[in-house]
């Protein structure tokens, strides 16, 4: 079984948040490629993780370490619960983050909006939830 990749759009808004871990994977002009240290690049020169930043690349890091990031990092944490829903199991996603006042740790929950969504698979909920916990970061 293999871990899911996160979505462009979604490694787009990693990086403008600074997220910058060693991935096996990246996004190169929208398509998904490896980082094998040495595949070439158009000017000759060979890949290494840090030409990542010279090149017009996205990191994609699996879901799961954009998870663990987004938590142990920003105090992020995107929780995924599965119910049944007549009779079919469908996923649902909360983001939780630590807001300080007045030197206290008060733990907030990002709803959006009013709708509560539900999605067919663990990993459109949980892919749903990382959007929703970058978008919390400043």
């Amino acid at each position: 079984m293999r871990e899911q990749l996160i979505t462009y759009i979604t490694s787009v808004l990693a990086k403008a948040k600074g997220f910058g871990t060693y991935c096996e994977y990246s996004y190169w002009e929208g398509k998904l490629t490896d980082m094998t240290p040495g595949y070439p690049l158009e000017d000759g020169k060979h890949s290494d993780y840090n030409t990542y930043l010279a090149y017009p690349r996205q990191l994609a890091p699996t879901q799961s370490l954009l998870q663990k990031w987004l938590r142990e990092v920003h105090n992020v944490d995107v929780q995924i619960n599965s119910y049944r829903k007549h009779g079919k199991k469908v996923y649902s996603q909360a983001v939780y983050y630590d807001n300080f006042i007045n030197n206290r740790s008060v733990r907030k929950t990002a709803r959006g909006n009013s709708v509560y969504i539900t999605f067919s698979t663990y990993e459109e909920a949980l892919e749903e939830g990382l959007l929703k916990g970058l978008k919390l970061l400043k």
